[in-house]
């Protein structure tokens, strides 16, 4: 199994950024370990910055889980943490 370049082997997501699914990030479900109040998150189906490339939203600390599908493009974080693979 090939680690990826954005996650641990423990299968975790740290620091802020945009990593790519599939050769940064794996397909699965996350939760933030310690989301402060301005975390967001999104799930990308694209990198244009439009509004049509967002798949899912989310902020604040309340549910701060995300599934990231095999078909997504790229998952964006921003102050939320480590993201612990829980499925």
């Amino acid at each position: 199994m090939t680690v990826l370049e954005r996650q641990a082997v423990d299968g975790s997501i740290s620091g802020d950024g945009i990593p790519m699914v599939g050769s940064e990030v794996a397909p699965g479900t996350y939760r933030a370990q310690d989301p402060g109040e301005l975390c967001y998150r999104e799930r990308l189906s694209g990198l244009s910055g439009d509004f049509g490339d967002l798949i899912s939203d989310g902020l604040g600390t309340a549910d701060a889980a995300v599934t990231i599908s095999g078909s997504d493009v790229a998952f964006s974080t921003d102050g939320c943490g480590t993201w612990a693979r829980i499925g």
